[in-house]
C-alpha cells in the first residue's frame, strides 16, 4: 500500500465508507477494510471488465461479504498487515494462515488432493536409487 495509491482511492470511495474508515476504533482494521474494499474492486474490475468503482459492495473481511449490482462473488480474508482477496464467477472462498511447519498427515487433514499436490510440487526432494 502506498500513499499514492491512498490517495487516488480514498477520496473515490463513499462519504459513507470513508468515515466509517476514519472512525475506526482499531486503526489497523480500518487500513484493513480499506485495502480490502480497493483490492476486491481491482480483482472484480480485472474479472468483470468494468470500473472499479462501478460495484455495490458490502466488505466483510473473515465473513460472508457479497457483490450486488454484479454475477460474481467475493471473498476476503486478513491476517495482521496482509489482506487477500478472491472472485469468481462461482462461489469462492479464501483465507490466509501463517506459514508454519507440519507434517504430511496434518496436510491431510485441512487440505483437498489438489492442493496438497501443488503444494508438494515446490518440495525439492530427491530420490536416490542404490549402486548396483
Amino acid at each position: 500500500m502506498t500513499e499514492e495509491l491512498a490517495s487516488h482511492y480514498f477520496p473515490l470511495m463513499t462519504e459513507g465508507k470513508r468515515a466509517k474508515i476514519l472512525g475506526a476504533k482499531d486503526k489497523v482494521k480500518g487500513a484493513q477494510a480499506f485495502v480490502a474494499d480497493m483490492l476486491a474492486r481491482q480483482c472484480l474490475s480485472e474479472l468483470c471488465d468494468a470500473p472499479e468503482f462501478s460495484f455495490s459492495l458490502l466488505i466483510n473481511p473473515d465473513s460472508k461479504s457479497v457483490v450486488t449490482n454484479f454475477n460474481a462473488e467475493i471473498s476476503v480474508s486478513t491476517a495482521g498487515e496482509y489482506v487477500a482477496c478472491a472472485v469468481s464467477t462461482v462461489p469462492v472462498g479464501i483465507s490466509i494462515v501463517k506459514a508454519g511447519d507440519f507434517t504430511f498427515s496434518e496436510a491431510q487433514e485441512l487440505l483437498t488432493d489438489a492442493e496438497i499436490r501443488y503444494l508438494f510440487s515446490f518440495s525439492c526432494i530427491s530420490i536416490l536409487s542404490p549402486s548396483i
